[in-house]
C-alpha cells in the first residue's frame, strides 16, 4: 500500500511539474509586413537577452516559443526600425515594420552630384570623419587603410610626409600607372607615387568632412581614362547654418623603432674574436697550423677594442609628432563662414629627418538667392621637409651603412648570428 501511495504521489508531482512549465511557456506566431501591408522574409525574431530566434518565412510568418508572458521579442530587418513588443497573454501577433527613413536617406557623393544611399547602384563607399579624425597620421591617403573593402594602403616608405601606394581593387595597368585619382572639392590632383614626397600630405586631414570610394566603371565614368584605377573623392568641411562653432584639437605623441625591429650586431670586441675564430678555421680546415700572423693587426687584440659604437643607435632617436588645429565656423541662411589653421610636425626616427606643415582654410559660401549659390575656397599651405638617403642598399643607405660599418676593406660588422659560423674560403 505504501509504494501504491509512493507511486501515485510521484505520477501526480509531475503532472503539476509539467503543468507549471505549459502555463509559463507560450508558443508565439505571426506575420510581419512592410509599410505597404506585404509580406517580409527574412526578419530576425529574437527572445530579447537571449540567442533563442528564428526568422520570417516566405510569406512573412514566423514561430517561436516565448519563456513566459514577460518576454519581449526584438524585430529587426536592413532598412527598418527596430521594433520591441511585450508577448503578453497574446498567441498571435501582426508586426508592421517601420521604413529606417535616415539610414534610406543618407546621402554620397558619386561624381556627378549627390545621392541618395538607397538610389546608389555602383560600388561606393563612403567614411566620415569621424571614423578617421583620431588616426595620428601625415596625410589622407594613410587613413584609408583598413576602412575601405577592396582598397589597398601601403606605406613603403619611413620618411615623414613620404609617399603611400595606394591601390583600389588591384593593379589594374601594366605601365600607365596604378594610382587611383583624387577630386578634392571638385578638383582632380595628381597623385604619382614618389618615395620622398606626397603632395596629399600638404592637406590637413583635419579639414576633412568625408571620403568617398569609386570603384567601379558606371562610377567613374565620368572621369574617363583618368578614373580607370578608381577615383577617390574628398570633400571638405563647410559652415553650416546655426550658432558660430569653435573647435580646437590637439595631440603630441612619440615614434620610436621598436628592438625586435632592430638587428642585434657584433660590437668590435666581438668582431675581432670572430675574425681570429675565422682564421683558426681556416687553418685547420687546410690541416696546417694556426700562425697568429694571418690575423690583421687590428683583430689580434680583441679586448683592446671594447664595445666600439653602436651607429645604429647613434642615428636613430625617439621622435615626437605633434598635431594642433583650430576651427571657428558661423553661419546663416544666406552666408557661411568657415577658417581653419592647423600646424603639424613629425620628426623622423632617422636623426635629421622631419616634417612639418603649417596650413590654413578659408570656405566662404554665399547665397544671393535660392537658385544662386556663390563660394571661394582658398587653402594655402607651407610645408618643411627634412630628408635623408635613409632607404637603399650600401653605399648610399645611412641606415645599412650605420650596421654594415667598414673597420677594414670588404670586411663589414656582421650580426650576432653570424658568429659561430664557419668560413671555408680565404677573406681578401
Amino acid at each position: 500500500m505504501k509504494k501504491l501511495y509512493k507511486v501515485v504521489s510521484y505520477l501526480l508531482l509531475m503532472i503539476m511539474i509539467v503543468s507549471y512549465a505549459s502555463a509559463q511557456t507560450t508558443t508565439v506566431s505571426g506575420v510581419v509586413k512592410d509599410e505597404a501591408g506585404l509580406p517580409i522574409a527574412g526578419v530576425n525574431v529574437i527572445v530579447k537577452g537571449t540567442a533563442n530566434g528564428t526568422s520570417t518565412d516566405a510569406d512573412g510568418r514566423f514561430s517561436l516559443v516565448a519563456p513566459n508572458q514577460s518576454t519581449i521579442l526584438l524585430f529587426s530587418f536592413i532598412g527598418y526600425q527596430n521594433q520591441e513588443v511585450t508577448v503578453g497573454q497574446r498567441t498571435s501577433l501582426d508586426i508592421a515594420m517601420v521604413p529606417d527613413v535616415q539610414s534610406l536617406n543618407e546621402v554620397v557623393v558619386v561624381g556627378y552630384g549627390t545621392q541618395e544611399r538607397q538610389n546608389v547602384t555602383g560600388a561606393v563607399a563612403t567614411i566620415k570623419a569621424d571614423a578617421i579624425k583620431d588616426l595620428p597620421l601625415t596625410s589622407i591617403d594613410q587613413k584609408l587603410a583598413g576602412q575601405v573593402a577592396g582598397v589597398q594602403v601601403s606605406q613603403v616608405t619611413g620618411t615623414p610626409g613620404g609617399g603611400i601606394v595606394v591601390r583600389v581593387r588591384g593593379s589594374g595597368s601594366i605601365g600607365a600607372g596604378d594610382d587611383p585619382l583624387y577630386v578634392i572639392d571638385g578638383f582632380p590632383v595628381t597623385n604619382n607615387y614618389s618615395r620622398s614626397a606626397n603632395p596629399l600630405s600638404t592637406l590637413n586631414p583635419d579639414d576633412i568632412e568625408s571620403i568617398t570610394v569609386l570603384k567601379d566603371a558606371s562610377s567613374t565614368a565620368i572621369y574617363g581614362s583618368r578614373g580607370s584605377n578608381g577615383v577617390i573623392l574628398i570633400t571638405t568641411k563647410k559652415a553650416k547654418a546655426g550658432a558660430a562653432v569653435v573647435e580646437w584639437s590637439a595631440y603630441v605623441g612619440s615614434e620610436a623603432i621598436p628592438d625586435q625591429r632592430s638587428i642585434k650586431m657584433m660590437n668590435a670586441q666581438e668582431f675581432a674574436e670572430f675574425r681570429v675564430q675565422h682564421r683558426e678555421d681556416l687553418a685547420a680546415f687546410q690541416n696546417v697550423p694556426f700562425n697568429p700572423a694571418t690575423v690583421p693587426a687590428e683583430y689580434q687584440d680583441p679586448a683592446s677594442l671594447g664595445k666600439g659604437t653602436n651607429w645604429f643607435d647613434e642615428l636613430t632617436q625617439t621622435a615626437m609628432i605633434q598635431n594642433y588645429n583650430l576651427t571657428i565656423s558661423k553661419g546663416a541662411e544666406n552666408m557661411r563662414t568657415l577658417i581653419s589653421a592647423g600646424y603639424f610636425d613629425q620628426e623622423g626616427t632617422v636623426r635629421n629627418t622631419g616634417f612639418k606643415r603649417y596650413s590654413m582654410r578659408a570656405n566662404i559660401e554665399a547665397t544671393p538667392h535660392k537658385a544662386v549659390t556663390v563660394g571661394f575656397n582658398l587653402n594655402p599651405s607651407y610645408v618643411d621637409r627634412k630628408l635623408a638617403t635613409t632607404e637603399g642598399h650600401f653605399n648610399d643607405a645611412l641606415l645599412t651603412q650605420s650596421m654594415l660599418r667598414f673597420v677594414s676593406p670588404m670586411e663589414p660588422i656582421l650580426p650576432a648570428s653570424f658568429r659561430r659560423m664557419h668560413l671555408l674560403t680565404p677573406t681578401p
